[in-house]
């Protein structure tokens, strides 16, 4: 094993959520009166259980590029959010969605005032079941909470494409089952892409967040590298947990990630180098599976270029001390990524050309979600891709 690196975990004062889209799960947590985080003690425990190479460990991956391990319902519940009653374990993706949910979730501006939440029986955000027979393209899509969406079913790109693909191929079946899930890593993310391959996908889609995809995976990155994890109290840290309720959303849109980078950049430059490392892993299992494979990289709300800027942006960007250099660099790390995945082979739709052109337009301004609209325009982005794979 390599040499072993140093972890300092945010204890204390900080919330699992002020840095990552755990805040798509505490959110509700909070309001329900609970908030998960795991300890430092579990934390530190599996790490040095792989290091000292244990042999009761399970893996699901021991050797090769990526290092997974097995966790049984017991162990994960330690570790990932699965006491919200939405969720439940899962072998491969260590917790997942709940099948068959109908929950109406309040969120001021959407123009109901509210969404539906509506799963399949397999924990898919749509009403209907895959079909038993094979459909002439079938799309799985696998990622966080900007992919599953904090909208209605029939208002998620996924719907929107299913229904322009029929229309404009309307002699052919099109399916595509959205299993994104907020809250997800990209270690969740492969584990949720393992678990649908037996229903024959043609063409996977993976999307990938700068706001948390790249800090949402340290904690399993240092486990699964058997890393020394330090318990630390780092005071500058501290300044994440006074902030306000009403300015959290802003912080998970990016500025949390970008302030622990500026804390710690060897962290942030650990997280990308994990993330490309899983995509490289996805891109060769889908490749096993004779699936073809797209990226979908969503920028961080807080690297674009606002016209109307939300007035907690500054707030955050004034209390975490965040300056143009550190947006500089969240740019160029971003960019460093989808260029490291496109000179590999891997296709990637960088909807950040778009989102750069209006981001007031595409964002629900509660919680920098794509709103319906950023959600029509993904879709405006994967049509030309998804109309040429039936065209084959």
């Amino acid at each position: 094993m390599a040499a072993v690196r140093k972890w300092i975990v945010l204890i204390g004062c900080i919330v699992a959520s002020s840095l990552s889209a755990w805040w798509f799960f505490n959110q509700q947590l909070m309001e329900e009166g609970e908030v998960f985080r795991p300890t430092h003690e579990v934390l530190a425990e599996w790490a040095r259980r792989v290091r000292e190479h244990d042999a009761d460990l399970k893996w699901l991956q021991e050797s090769g590029r990526l290092p997974r391990l097995a966790f049984t319902e017991a162990e994960a519940r330690r570790l990932f959010p699965i006491q919200h009653h939405q969720n439940e374990w899962h072998a491969r993706s260590y917790f997942a969605r709940r099948p068959n949910l109908e929950l109406r979730r309040k969120m001021e501006d959407h123009p109901s005032g509210s969404w539906l939440l509506e799963t399949n029986s397999l924990g898919m955000r749509r009403a209907d079941d895959p079909s038993s027979e094979q459909p002439d393209l079938r799309v799985l899509v696998v990622g966080d909470s900007h992919l599953d969406g904090l909208l209605n079913n029939d208002e998620s790109f996924a719907s929107e494409l299913e229904r322009r693909l029929q229309r404009a191929h309307s002699g052919q079946s099109v399916e595509v089952l959205n299993a994104a899930r907020g809250g997800f890593s990209l270690y969740s993310t492969l584990g949720a892409m393992e678990r649908f391959l037996y229903l024959k996908p043609d063409l996977v889609i993976v999307g990938v967040s700068g706001n948390n995809d790249f800090t949402d995976l340290l904690q399993l990155g240092h486990i699964f590298d058997g890393d020394d994890i330090e318990l630390r109290q780092d005071s500058e840290l501290k300044v994440l947990g006074g902030i306000a309720a009403e300015l959290r959303p802003a912080v998970s849109a990016g500025f949390g990630a970008m302030y622990y980078g500026r804390l710690h950049p060897q962290e942030l430059e650990f997280g990308v180098a994990r993330a490309s490392a899983i995509c490289r892993e996805m891109q060769s299992v889908a490749h096993a599976a004779e699936a073809e494979l797209l990226f979908v990289f969503v920028p961080s709300p807080s690297a674009l270029s606002w016209q109307q800027e939300p007035n907690s942006f500054a707030e955050v960007r004034k209390i975490l001390g965040l300056g143009a250099e550190h947006l500089l660099r969240e740019r160029e790390l971003a960019q460093g990524f989808i260029e490291g995945l496109r000179s590999e082979g891997c296709r990637v739709l960088d909807l950040g050309v778009v989102l750069e052109s209006e981001p007031d337009a595409f964002f629900w301004l509660s919680n920098f979600h794509l709103n319906i609209v950023g959600h029509r325009m993904l879709a405006d982005g994967l049509e030309p891709e998804l109309s040429s794979q039936l065209q084959k």
